[in-house]
């Protein structure tokens, strides 16, 4: 027959669903994980401290990526023409997001490693453009490992982008064309947005619940704006057809002057990732050690 456990207190802690020992007729409680990293602190703390280490020393030998932006406009609107206002800001946002697609048209990627000396293939992986939401405002983004190459690129490629639109433009007739273009694509999506609006307001009549009600609202809501693009796309073609106005042209807003690194933000995403795996791991490590203490204690 196995002895008592001497220590009163071990059995305080008991977990009746514990597993039963492989010693007959004795019940091992088990050790939670929180008495098991007091009593075994060290334990806890040092895989803790490893990951950490090891966190910090990965974060360290990570190269960094340097971020700079130029910045872009839509201009060359005649203000005086009846409705140019209105008209130009609806078409611009949609020029800014047009344009913005062409940083990496080939002319420009060319005119850009030409000019800093680099392969087109690294200026294609570095550089991309995004529109600035609900303004005639585009952004020329170059990421690279250097910060004075991010700048130099990212202003070097404003200039070859506003170059090459230009090169787009070319003279009224040009611009007309590319309009028309803009306005066919735009009847075409406000043509799909409209039998949305009739496939959702066809589900919300069968059955309205809160789903069919918020997607006809969408629909809604798609179906205004495409018509409110279409209407000023319209309204610019036809002043670029009586050439009185030229808003494909586009204006540098900001350049490059500095560079912004991800090292910080990196090393905070690796610290907290190895300061919550190393927590994990000392306290599995403590609970390991802890139960095993209590295995042998029952035992002897």
């Amino acid at each position: 027959m196995h002895p008592m456990p001497q220590d009163p207190a071990l059995l305080e802690d008991a977990d009746p669903r514990a597993d039963p020992s492989e010693y007959s007729g004795v019940l091992i409680p088990r050790m939670t994980a929180l008495e098991a990293v007091r009593r075994y602190r060290l334990t806890a703390l040092l895989p803790f401290l490893a990951f950490v280490a090891v966190a910090v020393a990965l974060a360290a030998s990570r190269a960094p990526v340097y971020t700079s932006e130029a910045r872009l406009a839509i201009g060359g609107v005649d203000l005086s023409a009846p409705g140019a206002l209105s008209g130009f800001a609806l078409a611009s946002q949609s020029l800014a997001d047009t344009y913005s697609r062409a940083v990496t048209a080939q002319p420009v990627v060319d005119q850009v490693a030409k000019k800093l000396r680099v392969s087109s293939s690294e200026v294609l992986t570095d550089l991309s453009a995004t529109p600035v939401p609900t303004s005639p405002v585009f952004r020329v983004i170059a990421k690279t490992g250097r910060p004075g190459l991010s700048r130099e690129m990212a202003n070097a490629a404003a200039v070859a982008l506003r170059d090459y639109i230009q090169t787009l433009g070319g003279g009224s007739g040009q611009n007309s064309q590319h309009f028309y273009d803009l306005y066919r694509d735009a009847a075409a999506t406000l043509q799909s947005r409209q039998i949305d609006e009739q496939n959702a307001a066809s589900d919300y009549g069968a059955s309205k619940s809160a789903a069919n009600g918020r997607k006809l609202a969408r629909a809604r809501a798609g179906l205004l704006t495409a018509q409110l693009s279409l209407d000023g796309l319209r309204q610019n073609y036809l002043q670029t057809a009586s050439g009185r106005v030229d808003v494909a042209s586009v204006q540098p807003l900001t350049t490059a002057v500095d560079a912004s690194s991800d090292r910080f933000n990196y090393f905070l995403i690796f610290l907290v990732i190895g300061a919550v795996a190393g927590a994990l791991a000392g306290v599995a490590l403590a609970a390991l050690r802890g139960n095993r203490a209590m295995r042998r204690h029952f035992a002897g």
